[in-house]
């Protein structure tokens, strides 16, 4: 009878501590999951010729002795949908108190989902709960991005194919070259690396404004 009463207790506390176990477990685990945001393009010129712009802007401030402009920052709101079982997706947008119609990011998984038809989804289910999350998006950051975007910033507008060819051409080149000199995460390393020898892209920069259109009044008003 003694030793019944006794392994009983002994069951019950391994039964207690292993709950205990578990529970802290799921707890630190819970905790330790820091979403990662996916690539967002909401800094991404509206046409080619503003990328273009913008490329030679953070060139000439990166190539400079001057004080690195501050990173592009902005608020976006993740909200999810749920259609139905297992069925859920994410998207993000600018925010923007009173306006949803907006541009959204939109992340389904691991796939690429640029040019993906998202369909009609509700946006008044209870259980969407906005998430804002505030972006910093660094000058070299920004500049490899535009570039790499060149060719589909590009295919928005109205540029003749022999015109978009040498875009996307100028594009990969100085992807390329940028991708070799910008190896370090250290802002200070990226600029004295960049300003080594800029000539180069310099001369990429100047190729891609030979593309752009002649100016209007319109134009050189903004």
């Amino acid at each position: 009878m003694f030793l019944n009463q006794k392994s009983s207790l002994v069951a019950a506390v391994v039964i207690t501590m292993t709950f205990l176990v578990v529970g802290c477990s799921n707890e630190v685990a819970t905790k330790s999951k820091a979403k990662a945001l996916p690539k967002l393009d909401f800094h991404k010129p509206a046409s080619f010729a503003a990328a273009v712009k913008r490329i030679r802007e953070l060139h000439d401030a990166i190539a400079s002795t001057d004080a690195l402009p501050e990173p592009v920052s902005y608020t976006v709101v993740e909200v999810s949908h749920s259609h139905g079982e297992g069925d859920s997706h994410v998207h993000y947008h600018l925010d923007e108190p009173g306006d949803h119609d907006h541009g959204h990011d939109h992340d389904h998984g691991d796939h690429d989902h640029d040019d993906h038809d998202h369909g009609d989804h509700s946006h008044e289910d209870p259980f969407d709960k906005p998430i804002k999350h505030t972006v910093s998006v660094d000058v070299f950051t920004e500049l490899k991005d535009i570039v790499r975007w060149l060719p589909a910033i590009a295919s928005d507008g109205d540029l003749p194919q022999e015109t978009w060819n040498e875009a996307k051409t100028i594009s990969e080149e100085m992807t390329s070259s940028l991708e070799k000199v910008l190896v370090s995460d250290d802002p200070s390393t990226q600029r004295t690396s960049y300003q080594s020898d800029p000539s180069v892209l310099e001369k990429s920069i100047t190729a891609l404004e030979t593309l752009l259109p002649p100016a209007t009044d319109e134009t050189k008003a903004q």
